[in-house]
């Protein structure tokens, strides 16, 4: 039977979105430093914390990568990111 078990890459950065300030897009590029894949929930939250919108939500190697967010559709706000991700290991029990 196989299970997951969920483990810390040995690190991540997340970049600065450019064009800041932006209208109405921004690139978000963020880079995963581990020799296992790992699931990567990349979102967007306002100034006051609440949930905006979710950008990525699935499995990246180790790799940098790159997201555009198209914010026409929103009004104008401080924008917070948050990066979260976990390292899956394949168990044999």
């Amino acid at each position: 039977m196989l299970d997951d078990e969920k483990l810390n890459p040995e690190s991540f950065e997340l970049y600065q979105n450019y064009p800041n300030p932006f209208n109405p897009s921004t690139t978000i590029k963020y880079r995963i430093n581990s020799d296992k894949s790992a699931r990567v929930k990349l979102s967007i939250y306002d100034s006051s914390g609440s949930f905006v919108e979710k950008l990525f939500d699935g499995v990246k190697s180790n790799g940098e990568y790159s997201v555009v967010w198209n914010a026409s559709s929103f009004p104008v706000v401080t924008i917070l990111l948050k990066l979260r991700w976990e390292v899956l290991l394949k168990l044999l029990n």
